[in-house]
């Protein structure tokens, strides 16, 4: 996804405001069970904590978790993109200082703990 503009706090919560969502519509339950309306200040924390991103309100992103459903689980695929690599420098395409140190390094631990037969 690509990286979300900043936006201020004031912007923030003028985009929910502007949607309806106000204090008045939310209501305290105190232990002794009275109730209260919200102030402002617990409003606008919970706005900033709990809400999306104004420019992601109302959008689908029901497709991130139908994603994650499907592929394999992230062991499987760093496993994958760790051979791939190694494959890569073992057919002499070079992949750089730290491809090589990362390569050698997943090596020398599958070296010290093998996969019982």
């Amino acid at each position: 996804m690509d990286t979300l503009r900043e936006v201020s706090r004031e912007e923030w919560l003028a985009h929910y405001r502007n949607k309806g969502d106000v204090p008045e519509d939310y209501t305290h339950v105190e232990a002794d069970g009275t109730e209260r309306p919200w102030t402002e200040e617990e409003w606008e924390d919970m706005i900033l904590e709990h809400r999306r991103h104004p420019d992601l309100d109302g959008k689908d992103l029901s497709y991130i978790g139908k994603r994650r459903e499907e592929y394999p689980d992230e062991t499987e695929q760093l496993g994958v993109i760790w051979s791939i690599l190694a494959k890569l420098s073992e057919d002499g395409v070079d992949i750089g200082d730290e491809g090589r140190e990362w390569v050698k390094l997943f090596k020398d631990i599958k070296a010290k703990y093998p996969k019982p037969d």
